[in-house]
């Protein structure tokens, strides 16, 4: 890759950044990571099943301990509820509370609703190319 194509890629970055800055406003104490796992949370009991903190986990391809970390912040503010399961006491189950169904409505239905809905005209295929080749960048500058 040339050097004028390597700024442009930092460029186009920065301009994604602008676009995530967009992102509505979280009330006060609510940071994305609640709403990510929020999302994990509702899409893995979807089939009704009950989550624990090494589904959300592996779904969101995060260490348990930081995962373990968010779910404590989300229980004190009143977004989950940890549950024990009757079968084994030592699994500890998550469930997403009435205020976090709130949130999650909010900030995953609606907003991702009325953001395909303006991004309708894109094309599929180069959305598709545009996700791959940002994790390939991402992938490529990672440290070791």
């Amino acid at each position: 890759m040339d050097i004028q194509t390597a700024k442009e890629v930092i460029d186009a970055f920065h301009e994604a950044k602008r676009v995530w800055e967009r992102l509505p406003e979280l009330p006060e104490g609510i940071v994305s990571s609640h709403i990510t796992t929020l999302d994990a949370i509702v899409a893995l009991t979807k089939d009704g099943r009950d989550v624990c903190v090494s589904d959300i986990s592996s779904r969101l391809k995060l260490p348990r301990p930081g995962v373990t970390r968010t779910l404590n912040h989300m229980e004190e503010l009143g977004l989950i509820r940890r549950y024990g399961d009757p079968k084994d006491r030592r699994v500890t189950h998550i469930c997403v509370t009435d205020r976090g169904m709130q949130l999650y409505r909010k900030y995953v239905e609606q907003y991702f609703a009325a953001l395909s809905e303006k991004m309708g005209a894109l094309d599929p295929k180069n959305i598709r190319t545009m996700i791959g080749t940002i994790y390939a960048v991402s992938d490529a500058l990672k440290e070791d």
